[in-house]
């Protein structure tokens, strides 16, 4: 199997995982095989109950934060930054270095004595923690 593009560790644990699986698993030639939906008691696959499974698995207990969130009436940028810092999707320095992108220095540049990352910025710096607490 060729590859487009170099895999992250954690990738490469999961195929190995998945290929010690697969070796071990052992099909019977005889009798009928079928897709079962072990999700639902029922067995059968519906989309509404797969979508609703997903939505607990992904956003658990975020799920009564983000349905107070989309009700927030801010500027669409702010909301848009507000989501990003939830979701940790802003393109922060450590970020940037876990992706192999090169970097002389971590550090942010404010203040210069901690790795960038969202939670320093948003949480714990004391440069930004004045603008917060405007």
């Amino acid at each position: 199997m060729e590859w487009r593009c170099r895999r992250f560790e954690w990738e490469t644990e999961q195929i190995d995982s998945l290929k010690q699986e697969l070796d071990e698993t052992q099909l019977e030639l005889e009798g009928e095989y079928g897709w079962q939906w072990m999700a639902d008691e029922t067995l059968t696959y519906i989309v509404k109950l797969a979508y609703n499974k997903l939505i607990n698995v992904v956003v658990g207990e975020e799920k009564g934060l983000h349905e107070v969130f989309c009700k927030i009436k801010v500027l669409p940028s702010t909301h848009l930054l507000a989501w990003q810092v939830l979701k940790n999707r802003v393109a922060t320095k450590d970020k940037l270095a876990h992706q192999v992108v090169i970097l002389d220095n971590l550090s942010w540049v404010m203040c210069g004595k901690v790795e960038e990352s969202v939670s320093y910025l948003f949480l714990t710096c004391e440069v930004t923690s004045v603008v917060w607490n405007l």
